[in-house]
């Protein structure tokens, strides 16, 4: 009994797995300048995090250059309703090149009075960048829309000159579904399976032991 229970302890302690991924391209070599060039938006969830996965044409993803002057930047607008329009985002989120480890998710003034509502973990690797939301902090929502955009910022933009950047895609958002409410619902056959053999080991157990006890009452006699 003790071991099936610290197996359905440890299945139900696994991560959660993504329930849907969608990949949208962006064509290489569209960026204006020489400000970082996106190559991919790739959006996937679990029934608690948004993840949003950026792909770029060089590594690093983003860079910065003190000597120069530049950093460049990322920029996400989330819409969480119907309303698509570049200027009517519920929120944003964004990091740059100089600090890759988190980034601030700040509703948009769509929704009242900007303010910051929490932060997103943020990965590197190789040229993909890759951003975890909690679904909490975006009140949730069944859908999202996501634009993205990258830049090269100077501090002195005449020197620089050079900047620029991209966006993906470069009209409408990228429409999402966040679908699927229980990230371990194919857990539940397995839990299943795993609550009837404990049952079952319950009761082959008693009827052992109650066997036993008869025939010590038996011997007894």
């Amino acid at each position: 009994m003790r071991t099936v229970t610290v197996v359905l302890v440890a299945l139900l302690a696994l991560p959660a797995t993504a329930l849907a991924s969608e990949r949208f391209t962006d064509p290489r070599g569209d960026a204006g300048g020489d400000g970082p060039d996106i190559t991919a938006v790739t959006l996937s969830h679990t029934d608690a995090v948004l993840t949003i996965a950026v792909d770029f044409a060089s590594t690093p993803p983003l860079g910065w250059n003190e000597g120069e002057q530049y950093t460049d930047m990322l920029l996400i607008g989330i819409h969480t309703d119907d309303d698509l329009g570049r200027d009517d985002v519920e929120f944003w989120t964004g990091v740059h090149g100089v600090d890759l480890t988190r980034a601030p998710i700040v509703r948009g003034a769509s929704r009242g009075p900007s303010r910051p509502v929490g932060t997103a973990d943020v990965a590197v690797e190789g040229a993909t960048l890759t951003l975890e939301i909690e679904r909490t902090a975006l009140d949730d929502p069944d859908e999202v829309a996501v634009a993205v955009a990258a830049a090269r910022e100077y501090v002195d933009e005449e020197a620089g000159g050079g900047g620029g950047g991209d966006f993906a895609p470069a009209a409408d958002p990228h429409g999402y579904a966040l679908t699927g409410g229980d990230a371990s619902w194919w857990l539940w056959p397995l839990v299943g399976s795993g609550v009837a053999g404990a049952a079952l080991a319950a009761f082959v157990l008693l009827t052992a032991r109650r066997s036993a006890r008869q025939r010590r009452l038996g011997v007894a006699d």
